[in-house]
């Protein structure tokens, strides 16, 4: 941990994250939204920490990158019980609604993009096979609509289905929860079709659409990241 935060402010943080119920959406609220705005104060560390993937071969195996977003892995909780990472999200106008592995909470540092809320869908099963219908996928319409912008602050139950539409240069601070599932849906409203993508350590499918970082595109991540900081 570089010392520009200090072991003892990080500890801290570290340890009222490991005390979250990820299922009481209340109280990671309150939790997350003050470790969130104290980290994001430190922009310092926060490049330090994207720097020192460059080196430290644990955390970077675990950063990802596809078509929709670039994650990097900035802290890990050694018993898995959370993650501190940032968010690089694509510039798309295509909606594809999705729920995800985990609950998170998000701080916008820079961008901005349009914010789709769909809630539960009651027809999706976790543990079922079928992909919901082309008109089910047709009938699902947000009730809530919103621009989140830099300074703004939401967390999300990993049931609860959203989309996004994102500007250029747009980085969220995120933590995330435990994986309450092996995989997530992604809906692709326009062709209507769904399609399930599983997380590397699946032992149900080998076949994950999730791709590990490259050090060029981490690269090419720290220039844009020292930028926007």
């Amino acid at each position: 941990m570089p010392n520009s935060f200090g072991n003892k402010n990080f500890n801290e943080c570290v340890f009222s994250l490991q005390q979250i119920d990820w299922e009481r959406m209340p109280e990671v609220y309150d939790v997350t939204r003050n470790v969130l705005f104290q980290l994001a104060d430190q922009k310092k560390l926060l490049l330090e920490l994207a720097q020192s993937l460059e080196t430290d071969n644990t955390l970077f195996s675990q950063c990802e990158a596809d078509d929709f977003s670039d994650r990097l892995v900035l802290y890990a909780d050694p018993r898995r019980r959370f993650s501190i990472r940032l968010n690089f999200r694509a510039s798309t106008n295509h909606h594809q609604p999705h729920n995800h592995r985990a609950s998170f909470a998000a701080l916008i540092l820079s961008g901005e993009y349009k914010h789709a809320l769909y809630g539960r869908a009651n027809w999706l099963t976790e543990n079922g096979e079928n992909l919901p219908s082309p008109q089910a996928i047709q009938d699902l319409s947000p009730i809530v609509v919103r621009e989140e912008t830099v300074g703004n602050m939401y967390c999300l139950h990993h049931s609860a289905f959203h989309s996004t539409t994102a500007a250029h240069n747009h980085v969220s601070l995120v933590i995330k929860g435990p994986a309450a599932k092996d995989r997530l849906l992604i809906l692709d409203v326009l062709n209507q079709q769904g399609r399930w993508l599983y997380s590397r350590e699946s032992i149900r499918s080998a076949a994950t659409t999730q791709n590990l970082m490259t050090h060029d595109r981490l690269s090419s991540l720290l220039l844009r990241l020292a930028r926007i900081l």
